[in-house]
């Protein structure tokens, strides 16, 4: 668990990687393990690990309006009997500061030290995150010590046992140009393309047809990354295809032959379920990423891609 010596991860990468799985992954291992540190919770924590993880798991997705006020605190203009007034409102991380606090289970044999609760931060790029954070970078540095928010009376404190996680689309937003404060306090784990998971997610879902296929599919899409990730200059690792778009393969392969006819062979039906993918979704998907690319660079990149991800061997 060396993820979380700062307290604080962010997981970054290309667009369907897995970044929110495996932070909704990372917060229920650490529950698990602080939870476990008392022998006898093991049978508690076999029946119904459910009610052990998820209330102590946290969601907030970011958007570009969340703000300051939103995540922090603000002002909000309330009635009175005398007309109304303009009062000092916490915002949403108080509301998961509270349950942490709250928490009543403790790890350790003197009961002193509580169940992590973890906070998960989906999206976070989609916001100034200098702006939104505002003092919680104080707080975070140093937990347990009140911290002046920008609205009077409401003070900042982080406990020991609240923990965050974000997750970002390096894409949107380069890591080149993060903040150094927002840099310094997380712990930064890429998470790219891995074929490996895209074989395990295609072995749990294909259509039994299509299994025979499976290497061969996966060997296409590795190809085609390393051609993004590599051959493209405008492009790059950052702008590999995530497996969870290739992931979709035996969902197009089932529709298309419900609608077509199954009585056709099996090769045949796989081809055209990956065509279909590459026409609507892998190939727009390249293409807006060339968006500002000479037209004619664009064409020989996608006829190149193409190529690569159709007739992979």
């Amino acid at each position: 668990m060396y993820y979380f010596y700062k307290g604080f991860t962010i997981y970054y990468g290309p667009p369907g990687t897995g970044k929110t799985h495996s932070a909704n992954a990372l917060a229920e291992s650490l529950i698990a393990i602080h939870f476990l540190h008392k022998k006898e919770n093991l049978q508690r924590f076999l029946k119904d690990k459910k009610t052990v993880v998820d209330g102590r798991i946290h969601y907030l997705q970011f958007n570009p309006n969340t703000s300051y006020e939103d995540f922090i605190a603000g002002y909000q203009l309330k009635s009175t009997s005398d007309g109304s007034e303009t009062v000092p409102v916490k915002g949403q991380l108080f509301n998961i500061i509270e349950k942490a606090n709250q928490e009543t289970e403790t790890t350790d044999k003197d009961n002193k030290i509580k169940l992590p609760h973890v906070l998960i931060l989906d999206e976070i790029n989609r916001v100034d995150l200098s702006r939104v954070f505002g003092e919680l970078f104080s707080a975070m540095e140093y937990r347990n010590k009140p911290i002046e928010t920008a609205i009077k009376g409401i003070t900042l404190i982080i406990p020991d046992n609240l923990y965050i996680i974000g997750t970002m689309n390096e894409i949107d937003f380069s890591v080149e140009r993060m903040d150094f404060a927002l840099r310094r306090r997380f712990l930064w784990k890429f998470k790219g393309y891995d074929k490996d998971v895209l074989s395990n997610m295609l072995s749990q879902n294909l259509h039994d047809t299509l299994s025979e296929y499976i290497e061969e599919f996966v060997d296409a899409c590795t190809l085609l990354n390393e051609y993004i990730s590599t051959e493209i200059d405008e492009l790059g690792v950052d702008y590999q295809i995530g497996h969870t778009f290739f992931a979709e393969l035996p969902k197009i392969y089932e529709q298309n032959a419900n609608l077509t006819g199954k009585s056709r062979s099996k090769l045949k039906l796989y081809k055209e379920a990956r065509d279909i993918l590459w026409r609507f979704s892998i190939e727009p998907m390249l293409e807006a990423f060339l968006g500002n690319t000479d037209k004619e660079m664009v064409q020989n990149y996608m006829c190149n891609a193409e190529k690569i991800f159709t007739h992979a061997k």
